[in-house]
């Protein structure tokens, strides 16, 4: 039962569409170990929301927090989540390059509480 709920999770956080998670290359172990590395709110958020099933009002009112909040950072935490997972696919561990062929900051640098 918990496997099938991260499987589940790692699908609508990674956006997989039709392919599968193991044709992208992302066991759910990946997507655990990625998500381990976020800040604890974005970590707790995404299990809330992604692997338990809470809506975001429900969600929102367990945080304290507004339900725009939750969605904002919602959005963040799942593109905090593809950043990590990205990097942990990539054999060097150097995560991927912007436009300019350089590689990307560190996904901590800059993060604020």
């Amino acid at each position: 039962m918990e496997f099938n709920r991260y499987v589940t999770a790692a699908r609508e956080v990674t956006g997989s569409g039709a392919m599968s998670l193991e044709e992208r290359g992302i066991s759910p172990q990946l997507v655990r170990r990625a998500l381990a590395d976020l800040p604890a709110h974005q970590r707790a958020l995404l299990t809330l929301v992604c692997v338990d099933g809470m809506s975001y009002r429900t969600a929102a009112e367990l945080l304290d927090i507004a339900i725009g909040a939750v969605a904002a950072e919602l959005a963040r935490a799942r593109e905090a989540l593809n950043e990590r997972i990205e990097l942990r696919r990539r054999p060097d561990g150097r995560g991927s390059t912007n436009s300019f062929g350089s590689a990307r900051a560190d996904p901590e640098e800059g993060e604020h509480s």
